[in-house]
């Protein structure tokens, strides 16, 4: 934590969780793991390795395909077997999720990539990148099962409704969002493609219960900060920034931006019409079985960590006993896997967002 004559923490009384790298912290109901390949932390915060291909050691790969890469999270929070915290969600009706990036650059796949798709020795990058996972586990009674909520990010789709490649390897400007996933349903709100990379940002999803977070079924008004300013954002099913997804009654694989579900470039646009994406100030969804945020057991930073499937309804099986293990590096799922993503502070609030984190925290992360 930041000492007496630092920055200083507004609203401290509705603070459920705060962590800063390499700094004390006020809670300690957890363990923290950084990967072997990663700097001490320093000015609160830490950065992402850059990992490269183990016979050429001068080209990034975040799928190292001679075989030694082990996916390991840049940093990860974990108490498997209860929470990171306290929570009374009878009593919560409002959660905010902050937290500190820099993505410096999207995951690369170097070799080993499809051979229709590039010869031997050439190098992809992704378009899309999971930032970081917030895991809650299944208590084994009631009705809320476990979920998550992960932060991603999106470079713009390669080409437009006219099939003019206009973004074709350009990764900036940059969309942010977050997936609320839970049980039989994920949803994932996002802004416009508007930031940058190689540049701090204090990201924060704010949930609004139209009762309280006790409750399975739960209709939610959703808002999305960056830095201290509310962003229009759109909805989606699905996770926005994974890339192919079977959803609804005719289970058809859909290609999210190129069939138009997601937004692929600036101004919401469409890249299957040419017109614009439905966004708002807010969004409202609606969850029948809704996980238990007073549960959050797991918080894995980029590449994130997954729990095997398990049970009726499960979503990534986390019973709140089993450990998680490393992301796989398949191509479809290059995008949870990068490590050139920096990470600064993470707090977590049982009221509204307050836009004094970001001007007295940025000072750390100008």
């Amino acid at each position: 934590m930041p000492t007496s004559a630092g920055p200083i923490l507004p609203n401290k009384e509705n603070l459920m969780f705060m962590f800063q790298p390499g700094s004390t912290t006020l809670f300690n109901n957890f363990t923290s793991s950084l990967a072997p390949d990663v700097a001490a932390p320093s000015n609160g915060a830490v950065i992402g390795p850059r990992r490269v291909n183990v016979d050429y050691t001068s080209t990034y790969d975040d799928t190292n395909s001679s075989g030694s890469y082990q996916g390991t999270p840049e940093l990860s929070l974990q108490n498997i077997a209860s929470s990171v915290y306290n929570l009374n969600t009878s009593s919560t009706s409002t959660y905010t999720v902050s937290l500190w990036v820099k993505v410096v650059q999207f995951p690369t796949k170097y070799q080993n990539t499809l051979s229709y798709q590039r010869s031997d020795g050439d190098t992809t990058k992704s378009k899309r990148a999971a930032l970081a996972k917030f895991d809650y586990s299944y208590s084994g009674t009631g009705t809320q099962y476990n979920g998550f909520i992960q932060f991603g990010a999106m470079a713009p789709y390669y080409k437009n409704a006219s099939g003019t490649p206009n973004y074709k390897s350009v990764f900036s400007p940059i969309s942010f969002g977050a997936a609320i996933c839970c049980a039989k349903y994920q949803t994932s709100v996002y802004t416009d493609y508007k930031f940058n990379l190689n540049q701090w940002y204090l990201l924060t999803i704010q949930l609004q219960s139209n009762s309280t977070f006790a409750s399975s079924a739960q209709t939610l008004n959703v808002k999305m900060f960056v830095n201290n300013s509310q962003e229009n954002i759109a909805q989606c099913l699905g996770i926005a920034w994974k890339q192919n997804a079977s959803f609804g009654s005719t289970g058809h694989s859909k290609i999210k931006r190129a069939e138009g579900y997601v937004a692929g470039q600036p101004g919401f646009y469409n890249c299957a019409t040419g017109g614009t994406v439905s966004n708002a100030s807010s969004q409202s969804i609606t969850y029948n079985y809704f996980m238990n945020l007073s549960r959050l057991n797991c918080i894995s930073y980029s590449p994130i960590l997954q729990f095997g499937y398990q049970g009726v309804g499960a979503i990534g099986g986390n019973n709140g006993t089993n450990t998680p293990v490393q992301s796989t590096t398949g191509h479809n799922s290059t995008f949870q896997v990068g490590s050139s993503i920096n990470f600064g502070q993470t707090y977590i609030y049982n009221t509204a967002f307050n836009s004094s984190l970001y001007t007295q925290f940025n000072s750390l992360y100008s």
